[in-house]
């Protein structure tokens, strides 16, 4: 029985939506498999069947429309940003990769604002707020790494590295408040 047990446990790998409603199948099919080709051979089928199961059906969960504005949000703020900063440091290359943020902002955000989930008003503002602050403390970090020599190249490492976490933080929060879709008032939320 501990053996069904250990089974039970690894179905934790996939996917919560498939775990919640195949997970008693599966450990049932386990289960018969141990019956019929004994411990090893039912053990082996049943870790093959994981093998290539559980990459396959994290895959599928990832690539849902939701998963993937997130992830072009996230690509387009990183653009975004990794431009801004290259442009502030000098290197002109950041143009073009502010450019290409730009496009993809531009030419997805229809399809950004479908994916994502109705939101108020309210969390619209607080995304807007949460963008500007992170902003505000963003350009703080850059010019302490522009002004302050006393900490030499490690502290212009860390006040660079905060800058772009920041910078992204921001980006990403504004991206977000600007493509969600507004609730209307007879809308339902998902």
């Amino acid at each position: 029985m501990s053996g069904h047990r250990t089974y039970r446990s690894l179905t934790l790998l996939y996917p919560k939506s498939f775990r919640v409603r195949y997970r008693d199948d599966l450990v049932q099919h386990h289960h018969d498999l141990v019956e019929d080709r004994g411990l090893v051979g039912g053990w082996l089928r049943s870790g093959l069947d994981l093998t290539v199961t559980v990459p396959v059906y994290q895959l599928e969960s990832i690539m849902n429309s939701r998963h993937t504005a997130l992830v072009l949000n996230l690509v387009t703020g990183l653009l975004g940003t990794a431009g801004l900063a290259l442009v502030l440091v000098g290197f002109p290359i950041g143009l073009v990769l502010l450019g290409v943020a730009v496009v993809i902002a531009v030419t997805q955000r229809s399809e950004l604002a479908r994916s994502l989930r109705e939101t108020s008003p309210a969390q619209r503002r607080r995304r807007f707020a949460a963008a500007a602050v992170l902003a505000v403390l963003a350009a703080a970090a850059l010019m302490v790494a522009f002004n302050d020599d006393e900490w030499g190249d490690r502290g212009a490492v860390i006040y660079n590295v905060s800058f772009l976490v920041l910078a992204i933080g921001s980006v990403g929060c504004f991206v977000v408040a600007l493509v969600g879709r507004p609730r209307t008032h007879g809308s339902m939320t998902r």
